[in-house]
């Protein structure tokens, strides 16, 4: 994976929050002081450039008034080919 370009899923969730963040009206900032972080790891949440634990997931749904499932329901269709091309070549090649 290239240096700040994040993670895939990571991503996806990333831009979830995101959306969901701006239509309720939450600032960035907001949100930070909310979580109790900088506005800073928001926004790299936010861009998926670093990864969020499944209870730090729980804590952004509650503020969000959303449920961790909101956040978490991908569809294969939104990963990039290569993520999806990796993930299924290495699942074969451990059957094997």
């Amino acid at each position: 994976m290239m240096k700040n370009k994040g993670y895939p899923v990571s991503i996806l969730i990333g831009k979830k929050i995101h959306c969901i963040r701006k239509e309720k009206g939450i600032a960035g900032e907001k949100l930070a002081r909310m979580l109790n972080i900088s506005q800073q790891q928001v926004s790299r949440y936010e861009r998926g450039v670093n990864k969020i634990t499944v209870d730090f997931l729980f804590e952004i749904s509650e503020i969000l008034g959303v449920t961790l499932f909101d956040l978490l329901v991908i569809d294969k269709e939104e990963l990039p080919f290569e993520y999806l091309c990796h993930h299924v070549s290495s699942s074969i090649i451990k059957k094997s």
